[in-house]
């Protein structure tokens, strides 16, 4: 994912992070049913939430950063992981 990107190995943890965090949102060969998240919580997850791992996003800067009031309001990002 990342030497696809272009981005530094700097960013491997997060790209490990990521795949666990996907893996567990996916059913094992023990139960196809259930995936492991819903077993460990008991209950059926969302994954409306979930992104390709390279999506562009667009962040608002806020007004008390603004360089210039011509400036821009938001940052141009790509998403590399779900954890902060």
């Amino acid at each position: 994912m990342l030497i696809d990107l272009g981005l530094s190995t700097q960013y491997w943890p997060k790209a490990i992070h990521t795949a666990v965090y996907l893996r567990n949102l996916v059913s094992s060969k023990q139960n196809l049913n259930v995936v492991p998240v819903e077993a460990w919580y008991r209950m059926k997850q969302d994954v409306s939430h979930l992104h390709a791992f390279e999506v562009t996003a667009y962040a608002h800067i806020f007004q008390d950063l603004h360089t210039s009031k011509l400036g821009p309001c938001v940052t141009h990002l790509v998403l590399i992981g779900y954890f902060s």
